[in-house]
């Protein structure tokens, strides 16, 4: 094929594909839902604390593995058909979770199934917006993570109806089967962004200044593994993530031990926090094109801490419990919103599919150890305060090697080499908005 003439691009309306992206992205927003299913799962099925969440841990923790390959499916071009499986996936896990009859499969089903599922959709939604929208990459990764967080609002309250009417086994098949719908009918708007995508009628000035590959150079992931600044953004993702998952996982169980809340009142503060976390993706990945990824990211870990500290302050108040919650969701949102268009800046968006997946890594850790931590510590006394004290200690950590690297993290990556260059300027595909 080579010598041909390069093939017309048809023009992609990337506005209805990054709404059709977030619609999918709010189907997978039922993973912050885990708090409201947590309890009933122990009650009704008795698989027993632990197991139960042993079950988040896996859905959480296994997420490197459908991230990378997600990623690397993408940056082959099959954003498209990776988006639809995994969002199928993620329904038959939750299906096969309502039915199941042992912890054993419980695991299978919510942990591994659903959690590949996930991490695939999440991949490929992700890294195809940011490539859809390279002049305005923190808005994109913004609205995609924010619409996740919109999803738990509304998902959260349906589950409660559904248990609440027939168990936690009828809730999941039902929601189960509400993801597979969605995953189909958002496959028939979502398209694959072009390599070296760039919008027709945006000034080009700051894709020039910054290559073809958009963002510094393309840094393959083996390279971009063997930099200082991975490592840096690895820390400060676990440290940014840890807050978030940690009351993303014990919200309900947290607002009835500590603030006198009942089990129906304390089941809203996961809604109080998947707002947060929406308007955090909304508002703060967009606030990252202006004021920086990390100027915005120092901003985000100076109130993690001041929130947790809120929350060992305020003790036995309900307000202030909600309150907290969802400016601990806001902030959550906003290291969501932003790492994405981190990762971008600093390594290319040629391999943002796999790069990412790799950095994501970092929030399996914070996934695997903070939800357990939280609970060891206050499941037995009811006070969850030492386990806020180490999560401002994580801020403080996060905080510390963001201003210390700043410049590390987010200064491109120099080519080496051709083959460390974006797509020629001449093939950059156009289209409209």
């Amino acid at each position: 094929m080579s010598g041909a003439a390069p093939a017309l691009v048809r023009p992609v309306n990337r506005k209805a594909v990054l709404v059709a992206s977030c619609v999918l992205m709010f189907a997978l927003g039922a993973l912050y839902t885990f708090s409201v299913l947590r309890n009933p799962l122990v009650q009704e099925k008795g698989f027993g604390l632990d197991g139960v969440l042993l079950a988040y841990s896996v859905n959480a923790g296994i997420s490197p593995i459908p991230m990378v390959l997600g990623g690397w499916l993408v940056d082959k071009g099959w954003a498209r058909w990776t988006a639809l499986v995994g969002g199928v996936m993620l329904g038959v896990g939750w299906m096969l979770s309502g039915a199941s009859t042992s912890l054993v499969q419980l695991i299978v089903g919510y942990g591994v199934v659903a959690g590949l599922g996930q991490g695939l959709a999440y991949s490929a939604l992700l890294a195809n917006a940011i490539r859809f929208f390279p002049d305005k990459r923190g808005l994109a990764a913004g609205l995609s993570v924010g619409s996740q967080g919109a999803g738990a609002i509304v998902v959260a309250p349906m589950a409660r109806a559904l248990i609440s009417g027939a168990g936690v086994g009828h809730a999941m098949v039902v929601l189960g089967g509400v993801f597979v719908v969605v995953a189909g009918l958002t496959f028939v708007v979502i398209r694959v962004a072009p390599t070296g995508f760039w919008p027709a009628g945006v000034p080009q000035t700051r894709q020039a200044a910054a290559g073809p590959s958009g963002g510094g150079t393309a840094v393959p992931p083996q390279r971009m593994m063997l930099t200082g600044a991975f490592w840096a953004i690895f820390v400060v993702f676990v440290c940014g993530a840890f807050s978030g998952l940690m009351i993303a996982a014990n919200a309900s169980p947290i607002g009835v031990a500590m603030y006198g809340m009942t089990a129906t009142t304390a089941a809203f503060a996961v809604s109080a926090y998947a707002a947060g976390k929406m308007t955090g993706g909304f508002v703060l990945g967009s606030v990252s094109d202006t004021l920086g990824t990390a100027r915005t990211l120092v901003l985000i870990f100076a109130f993690v801490a001041a929130f947790l500290g809120l929350l060992i302050v305020v003790r036995g108040n309900a307000a202030g419990f909600m309150a907290g919650v969802f400016g601990l969701g806001v902030c959550f949102g906003g290291v969501m919103g932003v790492m994405p268009s981190l990762v971008s800046t600093r390594f290319g968006l040629r391999y943002q599919g796999m790069n990412y997946g790799l950095a994501f890594s970092a929030y399996s850790v914070s996934a695997y150890f903070a939800p357990h931590l939280a609970a060891q510590l206050g499941e037995a006394s009811g006070d969850y305060s030492q386990a806020f004290l180490i999560a401002i200690g994580a801020a403080a950590v996060g905080l510390a090697v963001t201003v210390v690297l700043s410049r590390q993290l987010v200064r491109p990556t120099r080519p080496v080499g051709a083959a460390a260059e974006g797509a020629p300027a001449e093939e950059i595909a156009r289209s409209g908005h």
